[in-house]
């Protein structure tokens, strides 16, 4: 699973990180560097 589909998937680096096996750092370079970090007003999708 890609590191990106992995964030979009579970919403946090740390999950994310342990869904492809790398460290959240890893995943945290790869989501700023692509400008696709969650704002944390903004619900995640699934959540009321």
């Amino acid at each position: 699973m890609e590191i990106l589909n992995a964030y979009d998937l579970t919403g946090s680096l740390r999950d994310a990180g342990e869904l492809v096996g790398c460290s959240h750092h890893t995943v945290k370079r790869y989501v700023d560097r692509l400008g696709r970090r969650r704002c944390a007003t903004r619900p995640r999708p699934g959540r009321s």
